[in-house]
């Protein structure tokens, strides 16, 4: 794991110029460190999941800030937290972060031009609009390997756009779907056909409400 390997080595640098040595306390330290690492990680699913770098970056703040609370409560219940220098801790809470996001921006960079170089950018519509296309669209654009850019999409006819904007409207209030920026409409369905070969489209996806299924 690159963030654990990275946190490991930034604390061992604080504590070689804090400290002068890995003392027996500070070891324990690392190794429930990394035991709340590997947990709150997989809880979160930082490595699971494909997102934008901004959304990424947030669930990277939160698992880490798991992890960090879980090591400082296990120093309060054993009653170890003096046997740490504070300014450490502060220092490792707020590098480690940093220097977490540092990595996974230049690995999701190394990604993508290797893709870009192996294989070319495809183009792919999206049939529906709303925050279905939208949580969609993002989606694609957050996974450098799929390799995928969106041009637009397509709205529905005006009968199953008005039904499926009433279906959907409550399901998205207040949840994080609220927040996601509007594709962008270039065509009805209708010009389906033609819009793919305009736009030279290799990939055709639909976000579209089960009460319209039938236009599939």
């Amino acid at each position: 794991m690159l963030d654990l390997s990275g946190v490991l080595g930034l604390a061992y640098i604080l504590i070689y110029q804090q400290i002068g040595e890995l003392s027996g306390a500070y070891s324990i330290l690392l190794f429930l460190l990394a035991i709340g690492m590997l947990f709150a990680y997989d809880q979160f699913g930082v490595y699971r999941s494909n997102s934008s770098f901004a959304r990424k970056a947030l669930t990277l703040f939160k698992s880490w800030s798991l992890a960090f609370a879980f090591l400082l409560v296990v120093g309060f219940a054993t009653k170890q937290t003096d046997a740490y220098s504070r300014l450490l801790l502060a220092q490792l809470y707020l590098l480690g972060y940093l220097l977490q996001v540092l990595l996974h921006y230049l690995s999701r960079e190394i990604q993508s031009r290797v893709m870009r170089r192996a294989v070319p950018v495809e183009n792919a519509l999206i049939i529906g609009t709303g925050k279905l296309a939208s949580y969609l669209q993002e989606k694609i654009s957050g996974n450098p390997w799929l390799n995928q850019q969106v041009v637009g999409c397509l709205e529905l006819p005006a009968d199953h756009t008005q039904r499926g904007g009433r279906s959907t409207s409550a399901m998205f209030h207040g949840s994080d779907f609220a927040a996601l920026k509007e594709t962008e409409v270039i065509g009805r369905l209708e010009n389906m056909l033609d819009i793919i070969e305009q736009k030279d489209v290799r990939t055709v996806y639909f976000a579209i409400p089960l009460s319209d299924s039938d236009l599939i």
